[in-house]
Protein backbone atom coordinates (compact mmCIF):
# COMPACT_ATOMS: atom_id res chain seq x y z
CA UNK A 1 0.00 0.00 0.00
CA UNK A 2 2.91 2.34 0.73
CA UNK A 3 6.01 2.70 -1.42
CA UNK A 4 9.04 0.98 0.12
CA UNK A 5 11.08 4.18 -0.28
CA UNK A 6 8.60 5.90 2.01
CA UNK A 7 8.71 3.33 4.76
CA UNK A 8 11.61 4.88 6.62
CA UNK A 9 9.19 7.57 7.65
CA UNK A 10 7.08 4.90 9.31
CA UNK A 11 9.68 4.85 12.04
CA UNK A 12 8.81 8.42 12.86
CA UNK A 13 5.17 7.41 13.05
CA UNK A 14 5.52 4.70 15.60
CA UNK A 15 6.13 7.70 17.71
CA UNK A 16 2.49 8.53 17.59
CA UNK A 17 0.56 6.38 19.95
CA UNK A 18 1.35 2.77 20.97
CA UNK A 19 2.58 0.43 23.76
CA UNK A 20 3.15 -2.86 25.63
CA UNK A 21 5.95 -3.43 28.19
CA UNK A 22 7.53 -2.58 31.52
CA UNK A 23 8.41 1.08 31.92
CA UNK A 24 10.33 2.91 34.59
CA UNK A 25 7.66 5.53 35.16
CA UNK A 26 7.67 7.76 38.21
CA UNK A 27 10.45 10.35 38.59
CA UNK A 28 13.32 11.35 40.85
CA UNK A 29 13.64 14.61 42.84
CA UNK A 30 16.30 15.68 40.36
CA UNK A 31 13.95 15.04 37.44
CA UNK A 32 11.14 16.94 39.14
CA UNK A 33 13.42 19.95 39.55
CA UNK A 34 13.85 19.97 35.76
CA UNK A 35 10.24 19.08 34.90
CA UNK A 36 8.74 21.92 36.93
CA UNK A 37 10.62 24.42 34.75
CA UNK A 38 8.50 23.18 31.83
CA UNK A 39 11.27 21.23 30.10
CA UNK A 40 10.72 17.76 28.65
CA UNK A 41 13.17 15.11 29.88
CA UNK A 42 14.30 12.43 27.45
CA UNK A 43 16.56 9.45 28.06
CA UNK A 44 17.15 5.90 26.89
CA UNK A 45 15.65 2.96 28.74
CA UNK A 46 16.19 -0.79 28.35
CA UNK A 47 13.21 -3.11 27.94
CA UNK A 48 12.90 -6.89 27.87
CA UNK A 49 9.68 -8.16 26.30
CA UNK A 50 7.65 -11.30 27.09
CA UNK A 51 8.49 -12.66 23.63
CA UNK A 52 12.20 -12.60 24.48
CA UNK A 53 13.15 -9.57 22.42
CA UNK A 54 15.01 -6.65 23.98
CA UNK A 55 15.10 -2.99 23.00
CA UNK A 56 16.82 0.21 24.05
CA UNK A 57 14.19 2.91 23.61
CA UNK A 58 13.72 6.62 24.05
CA UNK A 59 11.42 7.64 26.90
CA UNK A 60 10.17 11.19 27.53
CA UNK A 61 8.62 12.86 30.57
CA UNK A 62 6.74 16.14 30.99
CA UNK A 63 4.87 17.99 33.70
CA UNK A 64 1.22 18.65 32.83
CA UNK A 65 -0.50 21.17 35.11
CA UNK A 66 -3.82 19.33 35.46
CA UNK A 67 -4.86 16.28 37.52
CA UNK A 68 -4.33 12.76 36.21
CA UNK A 69 -8.05 12.30 35.55
CA UNK A 70 -7.99 15.15 33.03
CA UNK A 71 -4.86 13.89 31.26
CA UNK A 72 -6.35 10.38 31.18
CA UNK A 73 -9.51 11.73 29.55
CA UNK A 74 -7.44 13.37 26.80
CA UNK A 75 -5.37 10.24 26.17
CA UNK A 76 -8.50 8.08 25.91
CA UNK A 77 -10.25 10.45 23.50
CA UNK A 78 -9.02 8.45 20.50
CA UNK A 79 -11.70 9.71 18.11
CA UNK A 80 -10.16 13.20 18.33
CA UNK A 81 -6.43 12.41 18.17
CA UNK A 82 -6.29 13.99 14.72
CA UNK A 83 -6.95 17.36 16.39
CA UNK A 84 -3.77 17.38 18.47
CA UNK A 85 -1.44 14.40 17.90
CA UNK A 86 1.44 15.02 15.44
CA UNK A 87 1.00 13.49 11.98
CA UNK A 88 -2.29 11.79 12.80
CA UNK A 89 -4.82 12.20 10.00
CA UNK A 90 -7.62 10.01 11.33
CA UNK A 91 -8.37 7.84 14.36
CA UNK A 92 -11.52 5.93 15.18
CA UNK A 93 -12.53 3.63 18.01
CA UNK A 94 -13.83 0.43 16.43
CA UNK A 95 -14.41 -1.53 19.66
CA UNK A 96 -14.26 -1.05 23.44
CA UNK A 97 -14.36 -3.49 26.33
CA UNK A 98 -13.93 -1.76 29.67
CA UNK A 99 -10.60 0.06 29.63
CA UNK A 100 -9.38 -1.70 26.47
CA UNK A 101 -9.89 0.06 23.14
CA UNK A 102 -9.37 -1.13 19.57
CA UNK A 103 -8.51 1.83 17.35
CA UNK A 104 -7.69 2.38 13.68
CA UNK A 105 -5.06 5.00 12.81
CA UNK A 106 -4.26 6.80 9.59
CA UNK A 107 -0.96 8.69 9.84
CA UNK A 108 1.19 10.69 7.47
CA UNK A 109 4.77 11.92 7.35
CA UNK A 110 5.78 13.69 4.14
CA UNK A 111 4.11 11.68 1.36
CA UNK A 112 3.89 8.37 3.24
CA UNK A 113 0.42 7.45 4.45
CA UNK A 114 0.06 4.46 6.76
CA UNK A 115 -2.97 2.66 8.18
CA UNK A 116 -2.69 0.37 11.18
CA UNK A 117 -4.74 -0.92 14.12
CA UNK A 118 -3.86 -0.81 17.81
CA UNK A 119 -5.09 -2.36 21.03
CA UNK A 120 -4.79 0.14 23.89
CA UNK A 121 -5.20 -1.44 27.32
CA UNK A 122 -5.57 0.90 30.28
CA UNK A 123 -5.74 0.08 33.96
CA UNK A 124 -8.59 1.14 36.24
CA UNK A 125 -6.40 3.53 38.24
CA UNK A 126 -5.83 6.07 35.44
CA UNK A 127 -2.14 5.28 35.73
CA UNK A 128 -0.98 3.30 32.69
CA UNK A 129 -1.94 2.57 29.07
CA UNK A 130 -0.16 -0.20 27.16
CA UNK A 131 -0.50 -0.25 23.39
CA UNK A 132 0.21 -2.97 20.85
CA UNK A 133 -0.48 -3.74 17.22
CA UNK A 134 -3.72 -5.59 16.47
CA UNK A 135 -2.26 -8.29 14.24
CA UNK A 136 -5.69 -9.67 13.36
CA UNK A 137 -6.10 -6.64 11.09
CA UNK A 138 -4.27 -5.61 7.88
CA UNK A 139 -1.48 -3.19 8.85
CA UNK A 140 1.06 -1.15 6.92
CA UNK A 141 3.67 -1.77 9.65
CA UNK A 142 5.04 -5.01 11.09
CA UNK A 143 4.76 -4.25 14.81
CA UNK A 144 4.57 -1.52 17.45
CA UNK A 145 4.68 -1.37 21.25
CA UNK A 146 4.52 1.58 23.64
CA UNK A 147 3.06 3.05 26.79
CA UNK A 148 1.82 6.09 28.68
CA UNK A 149 2.31 6.30 32.45
CA UNK A 150 0.69 9.00 34.57
CA UNK A 151 2.03 9.82 38.06
CA UNK A 152 0.88 12.51 40.47
CA UNK A 153 3.15 15.55 40.67
CA UNK A 154 4.22 16.64 44.20
CA UNK A 155 1.78 18.53 46.41
CA UNK A 156 -1.16 18.24 44.04
CA UNK A 157 0.58 20.17 41.28
CA UNK A 158 -0.80 18.09 38.43
CA UNK A 159 0.65 15.11 36.57
CA UNK A 160 4.01 13.79 35.45
CA UNK A 161 3.42 12.00 32.14
CA UNK A 162 5.83 9.40 30.73
CA UNK A 163 5.67 8.25 27.11
CA UNK A 164 7.61 5.81 24.94
CA UNK A 165 7.05 3.82 21.78
CA UNK A 166 8.77 1.38 19.45
CA UNK A 167 7.89 0.62 15.86
CA UNK A 168 9.01 -2.03 13.39
CA UNK A 169 8.34 -0.63 9.90
CA UNK A 170 8.97 -4.03 8.28
CA UNK A 171 12.58 -3.57 7.26
CA UNK A 172 15.90 -3.23 9.02
CA UNK A 173 16.62 0.18 10.55
CA UNK A 174 19.77 0.73 12.66
CA UNK A 175 18.74 1.00 16.32
CA UNK A 176 20.89 4.11 16.84
CA UNK A 177 19.17 5.87 13.94
CA UNK A 178 15.76 4.83 15.24
CA UNK A 179 16.46 6.39 18.63
CA UNK A 180 17.77 9.56 16.99
CA UNK A 181 14.54 9.93 15.01
CA UNK A 182 12.38 9.03 18.00
CA UNK A 183 13.59 11.69 20.44
CA UNK A 184 12.26 14.86 18.74
CA UNK A 185 9.09 13.07 17.64
CA UNK A 186 8.30 11.81 21.15
CA UNK A 187 8.90 15.28 22.58
CA UNK A 188 6.44 16.64 20.01
CA UNK A 189 3.83 14.07 21.06
CA UNK A 190 4.09 14.81 24.77
CA UNK A 191 4.17 18.59 24.26
CA UNK A 192 1.02 18.48 22.13
CA UNK A 193 -0.67 16.30 24.73
CA UNK A 194 0.24 18.83 27.40
CA UNK A 195 -1.20 21.70 25.37
CA UNK A 196 -4.41 19.75 24.79
CA UNK A 197 -4.81 18.80 28.45
CA UNK A 198 -3.95 22.20 29.89
CA UNK A 199 -6.43 23.88 27.53
CA UNK A 200 -9.25 21.68 28.82
CA UNK A 201 -9.36 19.76 25.54
CA UNK A 202 -9.76 22.79 23.25
CA UNK A 203 -6.23 23.28 21.85
CA UNK A 204 -5.94 22.21 18.19
CA UNK A 205 -2.70 21.70 16.27
CA UNK A 206 -1.78 23.61 13.13
CA UNK A 207 -2.29 21.27 10.20
CA UNK A 208 0.26 23.19 8.13
CA UNK A 209 2.85 22.68 10.83
CA UNK A 210 2.01 19.06 11.61
CA UNK A 211 1.80 17.70 8.07
CA UNK A 212 4.54 18.48 5.58
CA UNK A 213 4.70 17.46 1.94
CA UNK A 214 7.43 17.22 -0.70
CA UNK A 215 5.81 20.20 -2.45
Amino acid sequence: MVMRSSRLFALALGLLLSAGFAARGEYTPEEWAVLKTGKVISHEVFHAYPDGTVQTQVEVKAWIKVPRAQVWKILRDYNHYNEFMPNVRLTKIIKQEGETYWVIYQTQVLWAKLIYYQVLAGDDKMHRIDCSLDKSQPNDIRDTKGYWILDDAPEGQGTVATYSDWLDPGFKVPEKLGRKISKPAFIHVIENTRLRAESGGTWVKSQKYEITSPD
